[in-house]
């Protein structure tokens, strides 16, 4: 295949005269110009302007999801979609156009083994949590192991030098990185603005005749300046017939001048029972549009909205998604339509409103739920009142909480909405003996935007200044923040979520053990050996390992702590040493040594 780099200018011009795709690369346009969307009782019908036969799938078998594109994670969207492998690794991947190989990225978190494939059309195919890449791939990224001594690596080719025709096998299926499970990550990105767009929308065959499931509804009361209240009502939907659900009768009778609702909802595909992310949801007020979600494209920098998006209270306590029908103040995402509304009603007394709510998935398959809203005095009410709280943080702007010998500085847009904060001085020398425990706030609260904290201690050890830092525990969890600098007797590090925060140290290195006795054992019939590194607070920084004194590419799994060693075909006969190496985020070494035959 000929080089097509020179090629790419023209053949962009050529797609946006033909009309293939109208994206605008900027992140603010909202993308109502390239949606059409017309709604009838029971379906959404969906057009796109982006090309349908241009790419194959990436895998062989029939296309199962396990997970669908902007389906709501922990703190994102879903970025792609997940593929079913039928259980198992090692299945080709083939690129899904021509194109060349425009980065590599090998980490023991987030994507794994990952591949980006650029194309002439203006995409970017990526392919996540391989096995291994092809032959010629994986002899260019092992170059560059070797070379920097190290297994997280990232490189971005030439486009001369890795080629690719469509339908090549370029890498194998696999479970690398943070996948849970063997499936193939797969993602269409506009290569310009490195947006993803829903890959679905490009004409991949996906069995879908199931209507989405609408299980749960959540009503808020909000006070004047849309603070939410600090109670919620749930009602459990009943599935009245196809694609249609009710909430157990017509009307909700309710107590609130201003009043939202949260959806809990889900999508099936054909041939599997995954709980998959839905494609929109649109709340109609008196037939009037008054809220409008779809995941047509995302953006990473918009990512974190997803807990402005969704209740993050019920998932931070239950682990539950509800969809919020309303856009908070400071909620800077940009998958809303522009309504003119904001999805929180007003309701004076008497009022009664109309509310349908639709939500569908990307083959147009949609659910409906209708209901009155009704202001009443007997009606549910919601305690709209401020809490107490020794602080009120506006959203909007800046914020600085200064204590006895503590200083936050939170940006502005750290929060979603106002925040009535909450703070509590703990003097406990036998769990923290060189600071006071700061208790900010509660942990289901979201945090936007990194605040930065100045902790000051008066009696740390000069000797463990470079082993010093700041512990946060939240949830029954503990983690260590470690520090940017010290300032004085002032320690400074950041976070992105409430808790409570003091200053510790960490002392204790990393530990390492083998999975299995290997000590001078004849291992001819092992195809490879396991390690396990864990640390205790500030977690492992980097490792390596080394046969008879010299360097081996190593892959660390860090969701088992596993570091694995393969054997080559022409590994050395006889009786062999290795030694593993691991130091953590304060410079804490620990040295693993054992032998071995083959």
């Amino acid at each position: 295949m000929q080089s097509f780099k020179i090629l790419i200018p023209l053949i962009l011009i050529l797609i946006q005269i033909l009309g293939i795709s109208q994206n605008d690369s900027t992140h603010t346009e909202h993308k109502g110009d390239t949606t059409n969307h017309i709604i009838t009782e029971y379906s959404e019908e969906l057009t796109h302007n982006y090309p349908t036969d241009y790419f194959r799938s990436p895998l062989s078998i029939p296309i199962v999801l396990a997970g669908t594109f902007g389906e709501l994670r922990n703190n994102h969207f879903h970025a792609g979609i997940d593929i079913k492998t039928q259980g198992k690794e090692k299945l080709n991947i083939y690129a899904a156009a021509e194109g060349y190989v425009s980065r590599i990225k090998v980490s023991p978190y987030g994507y794994g083994k990952a591949l980006y494939i650029d194309h002439p059309n203006g995409y970017t195919t990526v392919y996540a949590h391989l096995n291994k890449y092809n032959d010629k791939i994986e002899e260019y990224i092992q170059k560059l192991q070797r070379e920097s001594e190290t297994y997280a690596v990232e490189d971005y080719p030439p486009a001369y030098l890795l080629e690719v025709e469509k339908g090549e096998i370029v890498a194998l299926s696999g479970n690398t990185g943070g996948s849970s499970a063997p499936h193939l990550h797969f993602e269409i990105r506009e290569t310009s603005t490195e947006h993803p767009v829903n890959p679905l929308l490009f004409g991949l065959k996906v069995p879908d005749t199931k209507n989405p499931i609408i299980q749960e509804l959540v009503f808020y009361g909000f006070d004047e300046v849309l603070h939410q209240g600090q109670t919620r009502h749930k009602k459990t939907c009943k599935l009245i017939k196809a694609g249609k659900y009710s909430i157990g009768s017509t009307e909700l009778k309710v107590n609130t001048n201003i009043f939202g609702v949260g959806i809990k909802t889900y999508d099936h595909q054909n041939g599997a029972n995954n709980k998959n992310g839905v494609y929109s949801i649109k709340m109609l007020v008196d037939d009037e549009v008054h809220y409008h979600f779809d995941v047509e494209k995302l953006s990473f920098d918009e990512m974190r909205y997803i807990n402005a998006h969704t209740d993050y209270h019920e998932w931070h306590n239950s682990k539950s998604w509800y969809n919020k029908c309303f856009i908070e103040p400071s909620n800077l995402l940009n998958a809303y339509e522009q309504t003119g509304f904001s999805g929180h009603l007003e309701l004076f007394d008497g009022d009664q409103k109309n509310i349908e709510i639709i939500v569908a998935d990307v083959a147009g398959n949609s659910s409906t739920i209708k209901f009155k809203v009704t202001k009443t005095k007997t009606g549910l009410s919601f305690i709209t009142e401020p809490p107490f709280c020794n602080r009120l943080l506006y959203h909007s702007v800046p914020n600085q909480l200064a204590l006895d010998k503590l200083i936050i500085d939170f940006p502005a847009n750290s929060f979603y909405n106002d925040v009535f904060l909450k703070y509590e001085t703990i003097i406990k020398p036998e769990k923290s003996p060189y600071s006071p425990i700061y208790k900010i706030h509660t942990t289901d609260v979201p945090v936007h935007e990194a605040f930065t904290m100045l902790i000051e201690t008066n009696n740390f050890p000069e000797d463990l200044r470079e082993k010093a830092v700041i512990i946060h525990e939240y949830k029954k969890r503990k983690k260590a923040i470690k520090p940017e600098s010290w300032l004085g007797n002032y320690l400074k590090g950041k976070s992105k979520s409430f808790g409570s925060f003091y200053i510790g140290t960490d002392t204790k290195a990393p530990a390492i053990s083998a999975v299995h006795d290997y000590k001078n054992k004849d291992i001819s019939n092992y195809d490879l050996l396991r390690f396990k590194i864990t640390d205790n607070l500030s977690g492992v920084k980097s490792y390596s390992g080394r046969i008879d004194d010299e360097w081996v590419l190593m892959e660390f799994d860090a969701k088992t702590a596993q570091l694995k060693y393969y054997f080559e075909d022409d590994f050395p006969k006889g009786k062999h040493k290795i030694e593993i190496t691991a130091t953590d985020a304060c410079g804490n070494t620990k040295t693993f040594e054992t032998e071995f035959k083959r």
